[in-house]
């Protein structure tokens, strides 16, 4: 940072609080400028839909504002699910793997953690099946197809659900996020929020000695409607 009345304080990024209302409530105002992946126009955009209060929400908006989840509609189930519209619908055996995404399965990580729990599956076996699904490889799916069926069968699973769940992974799958690689972004990108909140002067000072000239006016807008910084 440059010159500022915080000079010599020893800022540890690795472990801001990552419970602060007040940095959730920018994401929840859309005051997203110069923030890590969440500054974009569009997610700009759906944090205000969003309205995110926990880390868990930032990760899965990342992992659900994509080509394939958006094309599905699931990024705008997700905002309907997180905001009571409607109740979440779980699979037996998945409450607890789904619950911070609403019932949705939406990390590559929970088709893994579905296919071991509820199928029988060896943690490298649900790897591969996951690897099947990104890749769409046919084969590889049907050779696991049975063992599928036979595995949440044998675990007292009803024949439909195993069936419906199966077809919808397999479908999701295509596309599913890897939940570490959204975590790291999420986390990212709220940090430097929280260093916006905490540090908004030499936040703002390298942020605009460094933007592009297009994004110059949106930043001074957010200055501006932030009331805590004057522009002269």
């Amino acid at each position: 940072f440059p010159s500022h009345d915080n000079d010599g304080e020893d800022i540890d990024i690795w472990n801001v609080p990552l419970d602060q209302p007040e940095v959730f409530g920018m994401f929840q105002r859309g005051e997203n400028g110069d923030v890590f992946h969440l500054g974009s126009p569009s997610l700009t955009r759906f944090s205000l839909s969003v309205k995110p209060t926990h880390i868990e929400d930032l990760i899965a908006m990342l992992a659900v504002y994509r080509p394939g989840p958006i094309e599905s509609n699931t990024h705008n189930e997700f905002v309907v699910l997180r905001h009571g519209e409607r109740n979440p619908v779980f699979y037996p055996g998945t409450e607890e793997i789904t619950k911070d995404t609403y019932s949705l399965i939406i990390y590559q990580e929970q088709i893994m953690q579905i296919c071991q729990k509820i199928g029988g599956f060896s943690l490298v076996e649900a790897d591969d099946i996951r690897k099947a699904m990104g890749k769409l490889n046919q084969k590889l799916l049907d050779s696991y197809k049975e063992r599928w069926y036979s595995g949440a069968l044998s675990n007292n699973y009803p024949r439909e659900l195993v069936e419906e769940l199966w077809e919808k992974m397999v479908a999701f799958g295509g596309y599913a996020f890897n939940r570490s690689h959204s975590a790291a972004y999420a986390l990212t990108g709220y940090t430097c929020q929280y260093l916006k909140w905490k540090y908004p002067l030499p936040f703002w000072i390298t942020a605009l000695e460094f933007a592009e000239d297009k994004k110059v006016m949106s930043y001074l807008s957010e200055i501006g409607h932030s009331g805590n910084i004057g522009i002269d």
